[in-house]
């Protein structure tokens, strides 16, 4: 109590010279003041400038559940106030009464249930308004009746169910409205007819079962409308009518069915068309005609069995086209012919069990295809011809057999190939030949038995090389001579017996291999003699019983004895082993329990960052900590 009163008397002893040196220079009294409502005062700001920003969390801790009245003095030059994230439940009427200058209020992630009517009367100035996050069930229809200059408001993610028709009605400079994430189920009859500026309408995660189609028909000036993750089963005619302007258009996750034809027909300046997530089972074929600068498509997770070949005709400005996660089960000809600029094409996760060699003929522009998770069982040897600028291209998870030896022969540029997860027994040896931009490589989960020791010959670019859950049984000699770039070697889950001493002979860039689950009993002492920018090994799962005292020799990065201690070290407290040589293995390990199933992940022998899972036994943990703290992440399979 003491301390409280010297704290309180010296509070105003402060405030009462700083009123008296002002009032001394002859200057009025402008300063903004604080009472925090924790027994003192602060002053903010100074009386000749206008002061710029003001954060509660500053002033206030997080237990503050409520504000009391006239909390801030003479704040009429205010700019910015930003009391958001204080856990408030309620604001006094009069809070920002006198606040002429304010700009932006930040009022989000609170807990707000309601405001008064009168709560933003002052704030003719204010622009940017955040009550976003807060448990707002209601508003009061005239709440906005003294913020005439407001120009962006967000209301997204509270309670509302209702609003009323003229709740905007004084928002004549409105031009970014966010009222997703609410529970909003209508929209009343002329909403916007005061909202004409209006640019951005954020409409998301609501419970819109139903839209009238003039709704938005005063909106001439709108921009972005995104009404997605509602629950709309259909859209009435001229629903966009008024909205000329529109370039950002997003429907994505309704309950959607089926689409007039003319739907988009007033759209001639849409961009961005986002349609996916709905159950759509058809387009009719001239959905586009009048959207001809369209750029980006996304019509994913529908339930598409069959596409129009004039389906895409009139969008010859097409960039993006994603049609992935839906039944088709192939595409007409020329689908494709008009889309000259297409870069990014998604046909991921259909039913396609076949595709025309001509397929792709117009697309020369094309980046991104993306073919993965259908059924094919084959492709043509010159589906690709003339994508001499593809740079990824994605069939994973298809019932590929076989690839023709010349398939990529025209994807110089390509950089990223997946041919993973399907049912390839063998590779031709000049299969890459064509693809010396290759950077990343994935042949994981075939049933490849054997490799040509040419067949990554022409890779000089290659850095990952992931060939892992395959069946091979050994490695030709010398197989990666044609890697040097090589960061990232992927063998594990094979069935390789043995390795050769020069079988990653030229790796001298390598940082992580990967030799895990496999069937090894010995390495050759020099194997890893070049792999001088190693610096992760994995090993374990293997039948290793012994290995030569030398076989590490010159892996600095790798830090080798000091994982094969803190593998020794974790087993023995595992196995309640009492004591352990520290300097042990000073020559061959020969180990009855298996210690490769330690496994290092990124290693750096000279930070330590983590131990991955939940270790419980505090003897251990204590080891580690005094012993092995160079070791950046463990995890114990």
């Amino acid at each position: 109590m003491i301390i409280t009163g010297i704290v309180i008397i010296a509070g105003i002893t402060w405030i009462i010279q700083l009123l008296t040196s002002n009032s001394k220079s002859g200057r009025p009294i402008k300063e903004c003041i604080i009472d925090s409502n924790i027994s003192s005062f602060y002053y903010i700001g100074h009386d000749d400038v206008s002061l710029a920003k003001i954060e509660l969390s500053s002033f206030l801790s997080v237990d503050n559940k409520n504000l009391e009245s006239k909390i801030l003095f003479n704040c009429s030059l205010l700019k910015e106030l930003d009391f958001s994230n204080q856990n408030l439940k309620s604001l006094p009427d009069d809070i920002f009464t006198g606040m002429k200058s304010l700009k932006t209020l930040n009022l989000r992630s609170n807990e707000l249930t309601s405001l008064k009517s009168n709560i933003f009367n002052d704030l003719s100035e204010l622009e940017i308004l955040d009550i976003s996050g807060n448990k707002l069930i209601s508003l009061p229809d005239d709440i906005f009746n003294g913020t005439k200059s407001l120009k962006t408001l967000y209301w997204s993610a509270n309670n509302l169910a209702t609003l009323e028709s003229n709740i905007f009605n004084d928002l004549s400079k409105l031009e970014i409205l966010d009222i997703s994430g609410n529970k909003l189920i209508s929209l009343p009859h002329n909403f916007f007819n005061r909202t004409k500026s209006l640019k951005a309408l954020y409409w998301s995660a609501n419970n819109l079962a139903t839209l009238k189609s003039n709704n938005f028909n005063d909106l001439s000036k709108l921009e972005i409308l995104d009404i997605s993750e509602n629950k709309l089963t259909s859209l009435p005619d001229g629903i966009f009518n008024g909205t000329k302007f529109l370039k950002t258009l997003n429907l994505r996750s309704n309950e959607l069915t089926s689409l007039k034809s003319n739907i988009f027909n007033d759209l001639s300046e849409l961009e961005i068309l986002d349609i996916s997530g709905n159950k759509l089972i058809s387009l009719p074929d001239d959905i586009f005609n009048r959207t001809k600068f369209l750029k980006t498509l996304y019509w994913s997770a529908n339930n598409l069995a069959t596409l129009e070949s004039n389906n895409f005709n009139d969008l010859s400005k097409l960039e993006i086209l994603d049609i992935s996660g839906n039944k088709l089960i192939s595409l007409p000809h020329n689908l494709f012919n008009r889309t000259k600029f297409l870069k990014t094409l998604n046909l991921n996760a259909n039913k396609l069990e076949s595709l025309e060699s001509n397929i792709f003929n117009d697309s020369s522009k094309l980046e991104i295809l993306n073919i993965s998770d259908n059924k094919l069982t084959s492709l043509p040897d010159d589906i690709f011809t003339g994508l001499e600028n593809l740079k990824v291209l994605n069939l994973a998870t298809n019932d590929l057999t076989s690839l023709e030896s010349n398939i990529f022969n025209d994807l110089s540029k390509l950089e990223i190939l997946n041919i993973s997860k399907n049912k390839l027994t063998s590779l031709s040896h000049d299969l890459f030949n064509g693809t010396k931009s290759l950077k990343n490589l994935f042949l994981y989960r075939n049933d490849l038995a054997t490799l040509d020791s040419n067949i990554f010959n022409d890779l000089s670019k290659l850095e990952f090389l992931d060939i892992s859950r395959n069946k091979l049984t050994s490695l030709p000699h010398e197989i990666f001579n044609g890697t040097k770039s090589l960061k990232t070697l992927d063998l594990r889950s094979n069935k390789l017996t043995s390795l050769e001493s020069n079988n990653f002979n030229g790796l001298s860039q390598l940082w992580t291999l990967y030799i895990s689950n496999n069937s090894l009993t010995s390495l050759p002492n020099n194997i890893f003699n070049e792999l001088k920018s190693l610096k992760i090994l994995k090993l374990q799962s293997n039948n290793l019983k012994s290995l030569d005292s030398n076989i590490f020799n010159g892996l600095f990065n790798l830090m080798i004895n000091t994982f094969i201690k803190l593998a020794l070290l974790i087993a023995a407290t595992i196995y309640c082993i009492n004591a352990l040589p520290i300097d042990y293995p000073p020559g061959d390990i020969n180990i009855g329990f298996d210690p490769w199933k330690l496994e290092i992940e990124e290693w750096n022998p000279y930070q330590i960052s983590s131990i991955s899972k939940t270790v419980r036994n505090k003897k251990m943990i204590q080891l580690i900590n005094n012993n092995y703290s160079n070791v950046q992440n463990v995890t114990l399979d």
